[in-house]
C-alpha cells in the first residue's frame, strides 16, 4: 500500500514539474517586427476622432489602435510611413516606433509564458496591448526599449522570428 501511495505521489510530482517547465517554454510563437505611428493627442472629446477622420478620408485601413497615457494615440496599419505622412500633412506631429508583435496562443498562461521569458532576462516592457491581425491571429504588441535584446531572448526561448 505504501509503495502504491509513493508511486502516485511521485507521478503527481513529475506531472507538476513538467507542467511548470512547459509553461515557460515558447513553442514557435511567431514574432514580427512592426512599426506603430504615435500621435500626440490632447485629452479632450473628439481629438482621436479627428485623426481617424483624416485616416478614413485617405482610405487607410487600421489594424490596431490604442491610447497611451491619455496623451498619445497609437495606430497600426500596413503602411506606417504612409499613415504617418497623411497625418503629418493634416498638421499632426507623428513619430514611428518599432515594436514587436507576438502571436501568443489563446490558452491560460499563454501571455504569462512570454512575460516570464522577458522577466527572467530582465527585458523591460514599456507598453503592451493586443490586436487582431485577421480573423484567427491575435497578436500582443510589445513596445520595448531594448528591442534587439528582446528578439534575441525570444529566439533563444524558441520563438519564430520573422
Amino acid at each position: 500500500m505504501k509503495t502504491k501511495r509513493l508511486a502516485v505521489l511521485w507521478l503527481s510530482l513529475v506531472l507538476v514539474v513538467l507542467a511548470c517547465a512547459s509553461a515557460y517554454a515558447l513553442n514557435g510563437e511567431k514574432v514580427m517586427r512592426l512599426k506603430q505611428v504615435v500621435v500626440p493627442s490632447p485629452d479632450e472629446p473628439g481629438s482621436v476622432q479627428k485623426m481617424t477622420q483624416v485616416i478614413a478620408d485617405h482610405k487607410i485601413d487600421l489594424n490596431g489602435v490604442t491610447i497611451r497615457n491619455d496623451s498619445e494615440a497609437l495606430f497600426m496599419a500596413d503602411d506606417a510611413a504612409g499613415l504617418s505622412a497623411v497625418l503629418a500633412e493634416a498638421g499632426y506631429s507623428t513619430k514611428i516606433e518599432d515594436v514587436l508583435a507576438i502571436e501568443i496562443p489563446d490558452v491560460p498562461g499563454g501571455l504569462n509564458s512570454v512575460l516570464k521569458v522577458f522577466a527572467d532576462a530582465s527585458v523591460n516592457i514599456d507598453h503592451l496591448y493586443m490586436f487582431e491581425l485577421n480573423s484567427n491571429e491575435v497578436y500582443y504588441i510589445f513596445n520595448i526599449t531594448d528591442l534587439e535584446k528582446a528578439v534575441a531572448v525570444l529566439k533563444e526561448a524558441g520563438a519564430e522570428i520573422k
